[in-house]
């Protein structure tokens, strides 16, 4: 019998397939994808949580509840309308009795003007 190791991580990039960055520089209105993989959030001595700072916006609001529904993949989020800035997506995973085994990831598009030269 194999055990899979408990896992968290996740990258972002042009798609959720291909994502594989821990930061994403694109200009506003463009897309992105994020990709994760989480055996932590069905692990029953962890509680799990996933967060986008700055709030988010509305189109990518269900991306916690996917985060935290184990390991998967979102493409084509879109960016148009967005403030421009950084939004940081984290996964973070405490586990009930040792902190020592706590895990986070996390990635970081930053949102950049249309008109602004190189990213």
């Amino acid at each position: 019998m194999v055990v899979e190791a408990d896992e968290l991580d996740l990258f972002i990039g042009d798609t959720g397939p291909t994502a594989t960055r821990k930061t994403y520089p694109i200009r506003q209105g463009a897309k992105f994808g994020l990709r994760w993989k989480n055996t932590l959030a069905t692990n029953g001595d962890y509680n799990c949580a996933a967060t986008i700072s700055n709030g988010g916006v509305a189109n990518w609001i269900d991306w916690p509840a996917l985060a935290l529904a184990g390991s998967d993949v979102k493409s084509y989020n879109d960016t148009t309308g967005v403030g421009l800035g950084e939004y940081k997506f984290k996964i973070r995973c405490e586990h009930d009795t040792q902190p020592s085994l706590d895990k986070e990831s996390e990635v970081t598009l930053r949102l950049v003007s249309v008109s602004e030269g190189e990213i």
